[in-house]
């Protein structure tokens, strides 16, 4: 009976965890040759350093602008004192750095803790002052839906590209002319009869989208692709592992871009070769299945 229930959940896994897979019999010999293009990454928190992730710091910006990033993802919050700062959340930013105080910091706090105790925190002043000295970098938020409060807090808006997540922010980021105001994969949900015409309607250039949801809906992806404006992939890294590299040189019929922890700007893309694809949900949830059998 128990190897019954085992081999039925783990098929049912396998098969579930299957529709999360994009590298399908669609995404097979479908290598283009890819020409590199600096506006098609960005450097996801600031980029990866040193091995780490999410660390939305100084020295993250510092060593992928060196290494070739041009745009560049910031997770902006706001501190308890109601200044923008660059942190993904503040249960992470407290792992990160171990403050032992309130969840959300002031601003004099957030700046006192190094993020692992190596990198510089990022507040505007930080952010301006970096952007200005970088006047070729472009800066993506992320998380934070006031575009006009945070424009006018930014150095230069026709640098300044924002992730939003309500239809009323992206009017007003429009209003407020900033770069590019992204309508991120949820609201692209929300679009009734011809997304694309909607899209267009508003001049829409960019639009953030969930890889793992691909899948669903590629016809719609493949439209906005055709209509020119440029679809931007995230989630990279969640459930399904993908390599970047992967993603650049077989799925550039759905995406213009990506949300890259880091990239080889100095070589050149060998798309003739195999980059993996490792489904990390389906190998967690039948590890998990196995232990409770086992148990059992």
């Amino acid at each position: 009976m128990k190897r019954t229930y085992l081999f039925l959940m783990v098929f049912l896994v396998s098969a579930l965890s299957s529709e999360l897979m994009v590298a399908g019999d669609d995404f097979i010999n479908q290598h283009v040759d890819y020409v590199p293009d600096k506006n098609r990454l960005i450097a996801h928190a600031g980029g990866e350093i040193d091995g780490h992730r999410y660390t939305n710091s100084l020295e993250a910006l510092d060593y992928n602008y060196n290494n070739g990033f041009r745009l560049f993802e910031l997770d902006i919050s706001k501190t308890s004192d109601n200044y923008y700062v660059a942190a993904h959340d503040w249960k992470s930013w407290t792992k990160f750095t171990g403050h032992k105080g309130p969840l959300v910091p002031d601003k004099e706090t957030f700046n006192k803790y190094k993020i692992r105790g190596l990198y510089t925190p990022m507040d505007m002043d930080r952010i301006n002052a970096w952007f200005k000295a970088h006047p070729d970098a472009i800066l993506v938020t992320d998380k934070i839906n006031e575009p006009l409060e945070f424009s006018r807090g930014f150095i230069d808006k026709d640098r300044l590209m924002m992730e939003l997540f309500t239809w009323h922010a992206v009017r007003e980021a429009i209003h407020a002319g900033i770069r590019s105001a992204i309508p991120t994969h949820s609201l692209l949900d929300s679009i009734e009869g011809d997304k694309v015409s909607f899209l267009k309607s508003l001049n829409i250039k960019d639009v953030a989208v969930d890889r793992l949801h691909i899948g669903e809906q590629k016809d719609l992806m493949s439209m906005i692709a055709e209509s020119g404006i440029n679809a931007y992939a995230f989630n990279l890294h969640n459930g399904v592992e993908v390599e970047e590299k992967y993603v650049m040189c077989n799925e550039l019929k759905y995406f213009y871009g990506i949300y890259a922890d880091k990239w080889d700007f100095s070589s050149p893309l060998a798309c003739n070769q195999s980059y993996p694809v490792q489904d990390k949900t389906r190998v967690t949830l039948i590890s998990r299945i196995l232990r409770r059998t086992n148990k059992g």
